[in-house]
């Protein structure tokens, strides 16, 4: 008798996120900022706003987003100079 194969047998192992990856958030909820780290991910938060920061504070939200990209745009830089591919 042939058993039904699961379906979890069918996912692929799990591999690391290879890219950077940043939240925006709001003070309000508690976020885990050291939980986030071990993966990989940077957590930037904005206070005194609720779940639509960009709505609630678009001058505070802008340059947490101009903070953001200035981490992107770093390693892009470098690697135009060193004629590396990004």
């Amino acid at each position: 008798m042939n058993a039904p194969r699961s379906r979890d047998s069918d996912r692929r192992p799990y591999r690391p996120w290879r890219s950077t990856l940043i939240i925006l958030s709001p003070y309000r909820w508690p976020t885990d900022v050291e939980s986030l780290a071990r993966h990989g991910v940077t957590a930037m938060c904005l206070p005194a706003v609720g779940h639509f920061l960009m709505l609630e504070d678009p001058a505070g939200f802008n340059r947490l987003l101009d903070t953001a990209m200035e981490q992107f745009a770093a390693p892009q830089r470098v690697n135009r100079r060193l004629n590396l591919k990004p």
